[in-house]
């Protein structure tokens, strides 16, 4: 079994829309996540707050699209003000209690995104925390 859960981001702003027991297998931990860059981070965490899952999701709240121009050439332009679904689907672990989105900063880095952009310092910064349980969640 796995949770999918459905979250809605505008501008700064992430919510959970749906969250429903599946049974399907969520991907594996992709290789590397164990070791954070900058970035935005779904992680499962266990009743002692630890990450026992994690997964990247800074690609899906990227704030710029592709656009084609009639010459056909392709560009990244603004769209920080559009709605954006983000669909998780994340294990159901025994131990698994919450589902916490973090953004990781790393010193002296800067990422294109404003959600990704960093303040000067490293550290983690918490955007939303979700608890697990059998309940489904609609908003």
């Amino acid at each position: 079994m796995s949770y999918r859960l459905i979250l809605e981001s505008a501008g700064d702003e992430i919510k959970v829309v749906r969250k429903m027991r599946v049974d399907m297998t969520a991907p594996s931990m992709p290789v590397g996540v164990d070791e954070k860059g900058p970035g935005v981070y779904a992680e499962v965490r266990d009743d002692a707050d630890r990450t026992i899952y994690r997964t990247s999701i800074s690609a899906q709240l990227d704030p710029t699209i592709e656009a084609f121009d009639t010459d056909g050439s392709v560009q990244r332009v603004d769209a920080s003000d559009r709605k954006r679904v983000i669909v998780l689907v994340i294990p159901d672990s025994p131990d698994a209690r919450s589902l916490a989105l973090v953004r990781h900063h790393v010193r002296n880095t800067e990422a294109s995104s404003s959600r990704l952009r960093v303040e000067g310092t490293a550290g983690e910064e918490e955007l939303l925390r979700v608890p697990l349980s059998n309940e489904e969640t609609s908003q």
